[in-house]
């Protein structure tokens, strides 16, 4: 599952966030540190109310995302599943991904050498 099917998956139908607010957190949260490891917590915020403005959030117990920021706690539970994957898909997977770096693929899926 890469990065974008975990977001398909957490917004489900129409653009509308399927998790809890603390899986919402999490999610902003990760979001911002992928963007940039050193974020504060006004990026944080930024990230949490433009990811608003696109998508519906409810964050039911929470006035709105200042007030999550600073009652609620991240729920990872997700994003872990995340970080395992995005290690599977970057571990290399053998003899036959070996074989293959350096190599190009081709439009018809043939792999050649990479040029210059």
């Amino acid at each position: 599952m890469g990065f974008l099917s975990f977001l398909s998956k957490l917004l489900g139908l129409g653009r509308r966030f399927s998790g809890t607010p603390e899986q919402y957190l999490a999610m902003v949260r990760y979001i911002a540190a992928k963007n940039n490891p050193a974020y504060t917590q006004d990026k944080l915020l930024h990230w949490g109310e433009t990811f608003q403005k696109i998508m519906n959030v409810k964050l039911a117990h929470y006035a709105d995302f200042r007030d999550l920021m600073a009652k609620g706690t991240p729920d990872v539970s997700l994003i872990t599943k995340v970080d395992e994957r995005y290690e599977e898909l970057e571990t290399p997977a053998g003899p036959q991904e070996s074989a293959l770096r350096g190599k190009c693929r081709s439009r018809r899926g043939r792999y050649h050498d990479q040029p210059g």
